[in-house]
């Protein structure tokens, strides 16, 4: 057996105090739920020695070396957070349900494949909405509603008027000059050339002719019909007079003209359904030659 413990009462005076160096049989501490905590035990011991070498590992690293001064300056942070928990009114059971939320969504963005970019430009992104939600000019509320409707309504209304123009005009009217000018057109249009009568305008025939000028000064013609086009130049392109009346061009006399050497007489878009020319040549011997479309 051990060591019985010796009662002494209050009335009893302590005779003596014996220095106890070994406890062979210790009394250990338990918890409300009946586990022993106290003293250590070779387990609890290893378990605080593996602790105790986790925190000499960190505090020798360089990253996380610490002095005397950070040591202060370590606990003064810590015991800011725990304030600023406290305050909060955070309990440890929602830091832990924080915790294993975060751990969580630390798995799920690993398995995702997501990077410390991405995060970023994520968190960014985060930023910008909140800022816009918490700002005076994203947030609407009931008071600046109103606000808002009523600049939203002179926008409304300045279009309306600009719509409008000067003469309050609206769609109706708008409706009625359209069908106004619409009539107009149609009356212009009825007085226009059908796809028939410009078809006829259209030459679909060509004859040739060659009169020959055999003397000099001296007046020949050559008599067209239903003309759309034509030419006339001397064989040579030597220079001859020409009239589209009669006895102007053996000696010359207004209204002619003097197609020069090089050069022919050419005429398109005519509807004429009969033409005469009339031509000259001050020198004997020349031909004449003529294209006429119909």
């Amino acid at each position: 057996m051990g060591i019985e413990p010796k009662v002494v009462t209050e009335s009893e005076p302590i005779s003596e105090v014996t220095k106890v160096t070994t406890i062979t049989n210790p009394v250990g501490q338990k918890n409300v739920a009946g586990t022993q905590v106290n003293p250590a035990t070779e387990d609890t011991l290893a378990s605080v020695k593996t602790a105790v070498e986790i925190i000499d590992n960190f505090i020798s690293s360089t990253r996380g070396l610490v002095t005397e001064d950070s040591g202060v300056a370590i606990k003064t942070a810590v015991e800011a957070v725990h304030t600023a928990l406290q305050s909060a009114g955070i309990t440890q059971v929602q830091l832990d349900a924080i915790k294993t939320a975060t751990e969580a969504t630390n798995t799920a963005l690993q398995t995702a494949g997501i990077t410390q970019v991405q995060l970023a430009a994520i968190k960014t992104a985060v930023e910008l909405i909140d800022n816009f939600i918490s700002g005076s000019r994203g947030l609407v509320t009931e008071d600046n509603s109103g606000s808002i409707l009523a600049q939203l309504n002179i926008t409304l209304s300045a279009l309306r008027d600009a719509l409008r123009g000067t003469g309050t005009k609206d769609f109706t009217t708008l409706e009625t000059d359209i069908e106004s000018i619409l009539a107009r057109l149609d009356v212009a249009l009825s007085t226009r050339a059908t796809e028939t009568t410009l078809a006829k305008l259209m030459p679909t025939t060509v004859i040739k002719y060659a009169v020959a000028m055999t003397s000099a000064d001296t007046q020949y013609s050559q008599a067209l019909t239903d003309v759309k086009k034509f030419r006339i130049h001397t064989r040579d392109f030597t220079e001859f007079r020409l009239a589209f009346v009669t006895g102007k061009v053996a000696t010359p006399t207004d209204p002619y003209e003097t197609v020069p050497a090089g050069s022919e007489k050419y005429e398109d878009n005519l509807n004429i359904a009969n033409l005469t020319l009339y031509f000259a040549s001050g020198v004997a011997g020349k031909t004449a030659e003529i294209e006429v479309w119909s």
